[in-house]
């Protein structure tokens, strides 16, 4: 009985045997399909046309213009088959060109008649076109924007210039025999002036790894370069934010101080003049502290305990020049029978309300 595996491996095909085959379609590819969003309008024919050649290359059907899937004899049973493909391959590209421009070609026969046509009509090197892109090329600059978006822009016209005027390529098939590696010579060589032209670009704030670069051997790829920009412009970003809240901070100090209150044991009461108020620890009163105050002191006129000199005025109704109170101005009897300067001997207690001052000399 021959071995299970040997038998299966001996008649299953290769599970990529059918889609290999550029005659294979599926249900989803119909006649109306277009292979671009945006229909070809008659401009920018270099970047449409690669588009279109993309997507032909995912579907296994670039060889029906490039010429590489040739049409079999009309006696091969494989004839009919193929040309419904190429039908097919032929209206997927009309229906990717906008119907004004569509009706110059409804007489081809072939996707590859098709595709000749268009490239002689559109394809051949605009000078006007190509001396705008290396124009606008020449102009593109960091300025105020981040890198990435800088080298999107740079990348993006590299591109269509590529596609206007691309490299030319061998087809004497010499070059695959070149052992002196001529093709990544030129390939390093376009990338090098790429890089030049991405570094003369950026801003000044880049001067120094611009320097660091620049002093390498080898010199490093763009991605890698790229890659080291957008490190160094993370790092200078958190340092900006970094130096922006301490300066916003030490701002904010200045403009609104500290406002929490002082302990009371530093907070100093003060009248409208903003000066200390006086309050005397012996009678609780304001505006004389306790070496001022006249229930402590003895009168210097009369020598009574307990008031001050002033007082014992307004008690005998004096004026303070004592002059109209009986008192004369020089000792013995005034003008009007008091007593002179001296003290008084007529009254041991004189009053004035209700309290009385007592004598200390009698």
């Amino acid at each position: 009985m021959p071995n299970s595996s040997d038998s299966a491996t001996s008649v299953t095909p290769s599970a990529y045997a059918v889609y290999d085959d550029p005659l294979y379609i599926t249900a989803h590819d119909q006649i109306t399909n277009s292979l671009v969003d945006t229909p070809f309008n008659g401009t920018d024919f270099m970047n449409w046309k690669r588009e279109i050649m993309l997507a032909l290359m995912s579907k296994n059907k670039d060889g029906f213009i490039t010429g590489t899937c040739q049409k079999p004899a009309v006696t091969d049973k494989k004839y009919e088959h193929w040309k419904r493909v190429d039908i097919l391959v032929m209206q997927w590209i009309l229906h990717s060109i906008e119907k004004k421009l569509r009706e110059n070609f409804k007489y081809v026969t072939s996707a590859r008649q098709l595709w000749g046509e268009l490239v002689e009509c559109y394809g051949q090197i605009n000078s006007l076109e190509l001396y705008q892109l290396k124009k606008d090329l020449g102009a593109i600059s960091q300025d105020n924007s981040i890198v990435v978006e800088y080298y999107s822009r740079l990348k993006k016209t590299w591109e269509e210039i590529d596609a206007l005027d691309p490299i030319p390529q061998c087809t004497c098939g010499a070059m695959n025999s070149c052992t002196c590696v001529l093709l990544k010579r030129m390939f390093d060589r376009e990338m090098q002036s790429k890089l030049l032209q991405l570094l003369m670009g950026l801003n000044s704030s880049f001067e120094n790894v611009k320097s660091n670069i620049l002093t390498m051997e080898p010199m490093p790829t763009i991605n890698k370069v790229l890659g080291l920009l957008q490190k160094v412009e993370k790092q200078k970003s958190i340092s900006d934010t970094a130096g922006a809240l301490t300066e916003a901070n030490a701002y904010a100090s200045i403009k609104h101080p500290s406002t929490q209150p002082e302990s009371s044991s530093k907070r100093v009461k003060l009248d409208t003049e903003e000066k200390p108020v006086k309050v005397c620890s012996h009678c609780k009163k304001k505006g004389h502290d306790v070496t001022e105050c006249y229930q402590l002191q003895t009168c210097t006129f009369c020598g009574v305990f307990g008031h001050v000199e002033h007082q014992c005025y307004q008690a005998r109704s004096l004026g303070r020049g004592r002059s109209q109170g009986g008192y004369g101005s020089q000792g013995g009897y005034g003008l009007q029978g008091g007593y002179g300067r001296g003290r008084g001997r007529s009254n041991s207690y004189h009053k004035k309300g209700s309290n009385v001052y007592k004598r200390t000399d009698k």
